[in-house]
């Protein structure tokens, strides 16, 4: 099950020093998503991030910094997914540079799992449950239909979207290969212990669902 830490949209106090401390618990997947900031902004955030956890780490735009910096990869967001010379030769380019590139991406429809190749290092599929993380968002879809996608995917599917502490094991429950964490973790006063909650309750629910043989 990877877990994925999405960063705030807005400044947070202290928010990389935090990432920083997730790292060391052993968070392997963050995505770095400030749609406001600037270039130089991402490259202080990165900079107060020690180097040996930037592979850890994916962009959510000013992608050319991955010729700079050695995180994972980068992320497509409706625009960037969008066909076109211009964003194909543009992707072409960062790959050429960066072999070892990741890309992951976004989904909105279940049809995106049924039809597309396996393109991703993995994707994000939303709204899975309510949120208000970003904007007030209502489930999508069905759970029968939910769990028959995710069933013949051929990309890794990420659940984002209302992934709260009650909806953890509800993630594993219906097949995901993830879970997606933003307002979970930071509209808590301590998004470190709450990071570290996560971790156990899936940990423990794993272990039960291995005891009944499912």
């Amino acid at each position: 099950m990877k877990i994925v830490v999405i960063s705030p949209p807005s400044r947070t106090k202290g928010e990389p020093e935090t990432v920083t401390e997730m790292f060391k618990l052993g968070l392997m997947h963050f995505h770095l998503k400030k749609p406001g900031f600037e270039e130089e902004n991402i490259i202080d955030y990165l900079d107060r991030i020690p180097s040996e956890y930037h592979p850890r780490i994916v962009l959510h735009n000013h992608y050319s910094l991955v010729s700079k910096y050695n995180v994972a990869g980068i992320h497509l967001n409706k625009k960037s997914k969008k066909p076109g010379w211009y964003q194909q030769l543009r992707l072409a380019y960062l790959r050429y540079r960066r072999k070892d590139l990741k890309v992951t991406a976004s989904y909105s429809k279940l049809a995106s799992l049924y039809f597309d190749p396996p393109l991703y290092e993995y994707a994000f599929l939303s709204p899975i449950f309510e949120s208000l993380s970003e904007g007030k968002y209502h489930p999508a879809f069905k759970e029968r239909g939910l769990m028959e996608a995710l069933q013949k995917t051929r990309n890794p599917i990420i659940a984002y979207g209302g992934v709260e502490m009650d909806k953890i094991e509800k993630v594993v429950d219906l097949g995901f290969q993830g879970m997606a964490l933003l307002g979970v973790i930071w509209n808590d006063s301590h998004p470190l212990l709450a990071y570290q909650e996560i971790l156990e309750k899936v940990k423990v629910h794993q272990a039960k669902i291995a005891a009944n043989g499912d």
